[in-house]
């Protein structure tokens, strides 16, 4: 597995470049209220095509995501099967990409929102989430994720997918194996993928990287 991951900060691009997005990736863009949203949306995409030209070796060949289903990968000549899942937070984005099924989600940490704590986290979940600021983050990671995996979208979250058990975080669901990620201090970073034994490579791509690798390849 590949996760490669870019900090946003300094990321701006202009309306030809977002046109270009849109030819690299086949997908249309949404339209965001501000701006850093629609920065976070655009610089996923692009990771995504750039992951799977540095995994394969191979030109663009697109995105399609039905509606309601997990993105993937316009795969016309089937000759690499490759998953791939986009997350991202603050001004870090984020992507992972695998052989077998995957799902990433970064968190920024802050104070999280008791409501959802209480309407969606088990008792043993709430417990563990009083050792402190990120315990909550630890939780939800490894539902994200979870759900980003199996196509599901956070509608699919549920009471019913306990993550913690005996006062300790799982390290596995539903034949899923959680990894942590250590990326930034501020942020918590989980993957899963259904291969117990898959090495993950994780790399910093860095902004004007990604925008490099946009131009010379249109």
């Amino acid at each position: 597995m590949i996760v490669l991951w870019c900090n946003i900060r300094k990321m701006t691009f202009s309306n030809k470049q977002v046109s270009y997005i849109e030819l690299l990736s086949n997908m249309k863009t949404r339209k965001y209220f501000y701006e850093k949203d629609s920065v976070r949306h655009l610089t996923g995409l692009l990771l995504a095509e750039y992951a799977w030209n540095y995994v394969t070796g191979m030109g663009s060949i697109g995105i399609v995501q039905e509606k309601g289903n997990k993105p993937y990968y316009v795969n016309l000549y089937k000759k690499h099967n490759i998953q791939f899942s986009i997350s991202h937070a603050g001004d870090i984005v984020i992507c992972a990409v695998s052989s077998n099924l995957v799902g990433i989600d970064i968190e920024k940490v802050k104070t999280f929102p008791q409501e959802i704590i209480n309407h969606y986290y088990t008792k043993d979940e709430i417990d563990y989430c009083k050792q402190g600021q990120e315990f909550p983050y630890k939780i939800w990671t490894r539902k994200e994720c979870y759900l980003k995996a199996i196509g599901v979208g956070i509608g699919g979250l549920k009471r019913t997918m306990p993550m913690v058990e005996n006062g300790k975080i799982k390290k596995q669901f539903c034949g899923f194996i959680f990894k942590e990620l250590q990326l930034d201090s501020e942020y918590e970073t989980v993957v899963c993928t259904t291969e117990e034994k898959e090495t993950v490579k994780v790399r910093e791509i860095s902004s004007e990287c990604l925008i490099k690798y946009l131009e010379v390849s249109l």
